[in-house]
């Protein structure tokens, strides 16, 4: 009762006389006849149906005319100019108590709203639209999140899904006009609705709007961008709107990133999902703008830095969905990545995208291969996975399992700089992610070390360590699962227990955590270990109790620094607590009571307490210790006064290479022989170090003296004045007449007087290692003739080991169970190797005479020349023994290169003596007066020694990139060489420093020697020749001066070619700046740019190209150059580098017959060549067309174009002109439609001149059809067919009609070499031979996929009239007919036997 009541008052106030002329009072009668009652509150009320109200609504006005129209519009206008009423005619409407009896269960339905309703008649909708639209601005000022009614949104929603609209122009129009007028709010709402509104046939019109607007507003680019994605565009005007969003993502806000990647790649199709990665790569930057620098992000335990946001983690996202649901989308990611081909280049993102792509179902394999593969070409670094991980910490996070997978699978690589990415990956994710994270890291590296491959457990093991040092307190909760690694230790190695224990001893002993449990447990293992009788468990106690000893002395010093040169180590107060020391003191006594009684336990013993004492961090009461009751039996074991050091009994023994006074009072001597007296002759012929006999203790006098100089230099200030009589006493060796008589002399002395030899040169090493870092003048130049004492010994000893062929050297380096072979075996191996047997001529040929034993063994000038070496050798001649000589082994062999564990390893240290040349020692008369200068000259066969020995320091330290180790051959992994120890102790860095420190020194002696072989080539004699070359006219100073230069040169290209040294920007301009200052003194770094630097040096080196004595010192040269040429970025220095390698390679080089080195060479300098000439399909077409073609001629041996072109080398040039042909040809762009018409041009001639050079490659198979050519070309010809078919034939789609002679000619011409191919497979068929066979099915393939590929153009163009296909017979190279297989080609026509023929009308005469 009270809302009828209320609608009749209502009703009699619009009747009254008042209201009868107001507009909206016609309205609101209109409405009322026709069933809709407007009332003042509440929603609106419908009598009838919302279908029957606009029926009748339609029907009234349809009949009416424009006047009654105008009018109520009229009264609409006046009636939305109250907020109320339009809040009210924009909300739904409902049905009336008084729809009738059949509706009456409808009443209170709801319906659409007033202006909804109107919208939906024809006549009204234009009218109601701009009425609607023009009441938004209205609400600009207004704060819409306080108002129960979001009017601006709700007024847009009336708009939407409109059955039919009238205008749809005009709508579009008034949309965007409206935007233009409206607040950042409102014009979002309306941008969002877009589509929902406007018809199709404007989709286009508003898209080219929004596209303006991106560069207007960036705030409205999520609106946008969004309305975009669900408009229908041409591909087209896409491509165009893609474009512009493209220019805009540079400065995308981090929030806004995942919708605009969203909307770039939604559209995606196969043709341009290249471009578009390219482009979205180019400008996409996910780093945080508040990341921590990398320098100083370490991240503390238990908290990992990561944005404020998730915007970075949210862009991620995006990329995973489109790569996830769009294969093209990810193979583009993946090809984009693989193109890049510098460091510089590569992103952070990139890693991201491929371990997004590795979580991504069936791509688990790629993107490792990948991955391996850019860390082969050192395009992955550490520096890489460093940065990404500090700026995608967060997003990276997510995608942890495929980091730890892929990790995982690198680390199992043998190839050294794969397997230290994947370090790299584990130390990151340990570092920057939670502690769960770090569980899973740990617990993956135990499962390596228990996975049993050597390199595993050392990559493993490395990781490990390094997480130790680096972050201890968070390590030290995952204790326990370290503890897990004790039960793998008899499957690892010395050096890997080492390792292991340092790694636990460290955590166990750590001040900051509980672990007395994984001590209490190491204890009872090594106590257990160091008690067993047999050497490999007394071993593994050993290092293991020095580890401990090694942690619990040093766990609470105050300092990590190292005591100074000046100061002395027990000079320093203990901090050692009495409890600790103690027990370190019983573990020492233990290891050293459990150790004495075997030598190479022994041995091991003093190796390992010297590593931890020259550390210098030793608490000083510990050293004292071990000063007191570890080495201070030396002298007593091994040391003898100079006068008792000779029984008067023997006359074969003498003091040899005493370099002090023979009146000194107090000299000792090194008692050598008479202790090897004692030895059991079998005891130096066993194979196995457990079988050495215990008295044999000169096996550790080596590692003893070590021991005892370490200590001394730390008790002392550095200083060896104390033990200074052991560098110069001599040693008791045999005398030169017993060596002149050696093969007649019985095995067991033999035996023995091999091992004298072998002592002597191993205590000289350590003696050098001892007193080389010491400053005084008259010590260094004892240490230079120490050097000169161990060029001797070597000399005599190899004489010697070819004459006992039963001796097996004891070893010298303990680090594992070395399987030292006896000196006949490795004589055996070295004549298999050289490819002789046993120096035998040929069959039936008369033997030559042999030498005798003082020609073979020791020559009596030899000595006297050596006078000044050795002042104690007998300078009378004895007469030659009857006995034969040894076997004659090959030139440039040595059995001591096969015996490294067998010789004591030189010190880093001792590599200072390479900064001199001369040293001048004073001699003083008895008032201390200067009475004589003596000066000793660094000879150049101890140079040579120096640098041979640097340079293996250098090639197993200092690992090289892919690029500079080779481009065909696959490295191999190879067993870790020994005799590294020492080495060991720093890291890579630090020995890059230490040579980079070196470097003045290497440049002198290379200048040096390159000048000497200058002066040598160019035919000077002695009078002609300085004074400080006239030693090299001999052959043999000669052939040292020239080993000297290519060590020098070697080790330079070890340091340049340095993995780690592209990450090392103030290293690499150090190494620049020595060569720049070589080349030009007076430039003390005025000029510091990198690329100017690179440039210098490339100069300064290229100086060395007229006197490298070898095609592979040459080549080595070249590679140096590369790698400068890549930091100078200068064409000319290009030209240069590929002139230079030309001129190589026109110069004769003595090659070896079949030598894989030789041919690794060539392929190296034919790349070089190639790659950096201006023009390298001209210069391949005149090696193939005219440099090959020589060689057809029987008489001729060798081009006259290019010597290094022979018979044996044409198979290597085949390859690498093939295999630049085809990089030449993937190299090209990729054309464009837009493309001028000129740049077509232009591909086309490049087209036509790489299908000419393949053409002239294929055509040489049937000159030169040994297997390697032809296997060459069948794998070779499917690849350049596949490129031809991506890169090519899309230039002949845009060139066809213009240039078509062109085209054909050009397709005929490879038409027939593809014929050449197919009559190739039919060869291999026939021989049989499965590597040929192996490319057949891919190539037939590859030419089947051309036939149609052609055929294809030729019907779009309109001329596949000018094409047929016809059956081609099976023939051989040379083009005969295969009989065998005839039967099968009249019935077989399937298209894999099928040619295309590209023709006029007169080409029929071509087909077969």
């Amino acid at each position: 009762m009270m809302v009828g009541t209320k609608r009749k008052a209502e009703e009699a106030a619009d009747r009254s006389p008042a209201k009868q002329s107001r507009p909206e009072d016609a309205f609101k009668r209109t409405l009322r006849k026709l069933g809709l009652r407007v009332l003042s509150t509440g929603p609106y009320e419908m009598d009838v149906e919302q279908s029957i109200f606009l029926r009748r609504l339609s029907s009234h006005f349809s009949a009416a005319d424009k006047r009654i129209v105008e009018e109520f519009l009229e009264g609409l206008q006046e009636h939305l100019e109250d907020s109320g009423r339009l809040q009210q005619s924009v909300m739904n409407t409902v049905l009336s108590d008084e729809c009738g009896s059949a509706s009456q269960d409808l009443a209170g339905t709801r319906c659409d709203s007033l202006l909804r309703l109107f919208l939906l008649v024809d006549c009204l909708q234009t009218s109601a639209i701009a009425m609607m639209l023009e009441k938004l601005p209205e609400f600009m000022d207004e704060d819409t999140s306080s108002q129960s009614v979001d009017m601006p949104a709700v007024i847009i929603t009336q708009l939407r899904w409109l059955d039919r609209v009238e205008e749809p122009q005009a709508l579009s129009d008034k949309l965007l006009e409206m935007i233009s007028v409206t607040s950042l709010a409102i014009q979002r709402e309306i941008i969002v609705a877009l589509p929902e509104i406007v018809t199709d046939g404007q989709h286009e019109h508003v898209a080219k709007s929004l596209r303006d607007m991106l560069f207007d507003d960036p705030q409205l680019t999520v609106s946008i961008l969004d309305c975009l994605s669900n408009l229908n565009l041409s591909s087209r005007l896409l491509s165009e709107v893609r474009t512009s969003v493209m220019k805009i993502l540079p400065s995308t806000e981090s929030s806004q990133l995942s919708v605009v990647l969203r909307f770039l790649l939604h559209s995606v199709t196969q043709h341009d999902a290249m471009d578009v990665v390219t482009a979205i790569r180019d400008n996409l930057d996910l780093a945080p703008s508040s990341a921590v620098p990398v320098a100083t992000s370490t991240p503390a335990i238990g908290h990992v830095p990561h944005p404020d946001n998730d915007d970075g983690l949210l862009a991620a996202q995006a990329l995973q969905a489109s790569l996830r649901y769009q294969k093209c989308v990810g193979d583009a990611w993946v090809k984009v990545i693989e193109m890049v081909s510098a460091v510089k280049q590569h992103k952070p993102l990139d890693l991201l995208l491929l371990f997004i792509l590795h979580q991504c179902p069936g791509r688990h394999k790629s993107v490792e291969s990948v991955i391996r593969s850019k860390c082969r070409d050192g395009l992955f670094t550490a520096d890489l996975v460093e940065t990404a991980f500090s700026s995608h910490a967060q997003a990276l996070k997510e995608y942890f399992p495929s980091i730890t997978a892929v990790a995982e699978s690198l680390l199992r690589s043998m190839d050294g700089i794969v397997a230290a990415f994947a370090q790299s990956l584990y130390q990151q994710a340990f570092q920057k992610f939670a502690l769960f994270h770090q569980q899973e890291v740990i617990g993956c590296l135990v499962t390596h070390v228990g996975g049993g491959q050597s390199h595993e457990v050392d990559a493993a093991l490395s990781i490990l360590s390094h997480l130790a040092d680096t972050l201890p307190v968070a390590m030290s909760p995952f204790i326990v699962f370290l503890k897990g690694m004790l039960d793998y230790l008899d499957n690892l190695s010395v050096s890997q227990l080492r390792r292991l224990f340092t790694l636990l001893s460290q955590l166990a002993f750590c001040g900051d955590c509980d672990a007395s449990h994984v001590a209490d447990d190491m204890h009872i293992i090594i106590r257990k270990q160091l008690t067993n009788s047999k050497l490999r468990y007394k071993r593994m106690g050993i290092i293991g109790a020095v580890a401990i000893i090694g942690a619990m002395a040093t766990v609470q010093q105050s300092g990590d620094s190292e005591p100074s040169a000046a100061t002395d180590a027990t000079s320093q107060p203990s901090t050692l607590t009495g409890q600790a020391y103690e027990q370190t003191v019983n573990l020492l006594d233990m290891t050293r009571s459990n150790s004495v009684s075997h030598p190479i336990a022994a041995s091991l013993f003093y190796d390992e307490l010297t590593t931890i004492v020259c550390q210098g961090r030793l608490d000083s009461k510990v050293l004292t210790w071990i000063a007191d009751c570890v080495v201070s039996d030396f002298q007593d074991s091994f040391l003898v006064e100079s006068e008792a050091a000779l029984p008067e009994s023997s006359t074969d023994l003498m003091l040899a290479y005493n370099l002090d006074d023979d009146d000194a009072e107090g000299s000792v001597a090194v008692n050598l022989m008479p202790l090897l007296q004692k030895v059991p002759p079998a005891s130096l012929s066993s194979r196995t170090s457990e079988q050495l006999s215990p008295s044999s203790s000169l096996v550790s006098m080596p590692s003893h003296f070590a021991l005892l100089q370490h200590c001394e230099k730390m008790q002392h200030g550095h200083s060896l004045e104390g033990i200074d009589a052991l560098l110069g006493c001599p040693l008791v060796l045999c005398t030169e007449s017993v060596l002149q008589q050696f093969p007649s002399l019985p095995a067991d002395q033999r035996l023995k007087i091999c091992a004298s030899l072998l002592l002597a040169i191993n205590w000289c090493r350590e003696v050098v290692n001892a007193y080389a870092t010491q400053e005084d003048v008259e010590m260094k130049g004892k240490v230079v003739r120490r050097l000169q004492n161990i060029t001797h010994v070597e000399q005599i000893l190899e004489r010697c080991l070819a004459a006992t062929p039963a001796f097996v050297p004891p070893p010298a380096v303990f680090d594992d169970d070395f399987a030292i072979k006896s000196v006949g075996d490795v004589i055996t191996s070295i004549m298999a190797s050289s490819g002789s047997a046993g120096g035998s001529g040929k069959r039936g040929r008369k033997p030559t005479k042999k030498k005798s034993v003082d020609d073979s063994i020791i020559k009596s000038g030899d000595l006297a020349s050596q006078q000044d070496l050795c002042d104690t050798a007998p300078t009378s001649q004895a007469s030659a023994a009857a006995s034969p000589s040894p076997v004659s082994l090959p030139p440039n062999t040595s059995i001591m290169s096969h015996y490294q564990p067998c010789v004591r390893e030189i010190d880093m240290d001792v590599m200072c003596l390479l900064q001199h040349t001369c040293i001048a020692k004073k001699k003083l008369d008895s008032e201390m007066h200067t009475k004589s200068v003596e000066v000793i000259s660094m000879q150049p066969l101890q140079l040579l020694f120096l640098l041979s020995d640097l340079q293996r320091k250098a090639d197993h330290i200092l690992p090289a990139t892919a690029s500079s180790r080779g481009l065909f051959l696959k490295a191999k992994h190879r067993s870790p060489p020994s005799g590294f120890t020492l080495l060991q102790r720093f890291k890579p860095v630090e020995v890059a420093q230490r040579l980079v420190e070196m470097l003045p020194w290497l440049c002198e002696h290379m200048e040096w020697a390159h000048e000497a072989l200058q002066k040598l080539n160019d035919g000077g004699d002695a009078d002609e020749l300085e004074a400080s070359f006239t030693q090299l006219l001999d052959s043999s100073a000669s052939k040292t001066v020239r080993e000297i230069y290519v060590c020098a040169l070697r080790i330079i290209s070890t340091l340049l070619s340095w993995n780690g040294l592209s990450s090392m920007k103030e290293l690499r301009r150090s190494i620049y700046q020595v060569f720049s200052t070589q080349l030009d003194s007076s430039d003390n770094g005025k000029n510091s740019r990198l690329t100017y630097l690179a440039s210098q040096s490339f100069q300064y080196l290229q100086n060395f190209k007229a006197t490298v004595p070898d095609l592979s010192t040459a080549t080595l040269l070249c590679q140096q150059l590369t790698l400068l040429l890549a930091q100078a970025e200068d064409d000319e220095l290009r030209v240069q580098l590929g002139d230079l390698a030309g001129s190589l390679l026109r110069r004769e080089w003595p090659l070896e017959k079949k030598s894989t080195k030789s041919n690794e060479s060539l392929v190296t300098l034919l790349r070089i060549h190639l790659t950096c000439s201006e023009n390298p399909l001209a210069l391949m077409e005149t090696i193939a067309g005219k440099a090959a073609p020589e060689l057809l001629s029987e008489d001729i041996a060798q081009t006259s174009l290019y010597p290094t072109l022979t018979r044996l080398s044409f198979p290597s040039f085949y390859r690498c002109i093939l295999h630049e042909l085809v990089a030449h040809l993937r190299s090209q762009p990729t054309p464009k439609a837009n493309d001028l018409m000129e740049v077509k041009r232009d591909q086309l001639t490049k087209l036509q001149f790489c299908v000419g050079v393949f053409y002239i490659l294929i055509n040489l198979v049937k000159a030169f059809d040994v297997r390697p050519v032809l296997g060459n070309a069948l794998k070779y010809g499917r690849m350049f067919v596949e490129t031809f078919l991506r890169q090519g034939m899309p230039v002949l789609d845009g060139t066809f009609r213009l240039y078509k002679d062109d085209v054909q000619s050009l397709l005929k011409t490879l038409q027939q070499s593809t014929r050449s191919l197919h009559h190739f497979c039919g060869h291999s068929k026939v021989s049989k031979d499965v590597v040929l066979t192996n490319h057949v099915p891919a190539l037939k393939k590859c030419l089947e996929a051309f036939v149609f590929r052609v055929k294809a153009m030729l019907s779009l163009n309109d001329c596949h009239q000018a094409f047929w296909i016809g059956n081609l017979k099976n023939r051989d190279i040379q083009g005969e007919e295969i009989l065998s297989q005839t039967p099968q080609q009249i019935e077989d026509t399937t298209p894999s036997e099928s040619e295309e023929e590209v023709s006029d009308d007169a080409d029929d005469d071509n087909s077969d």
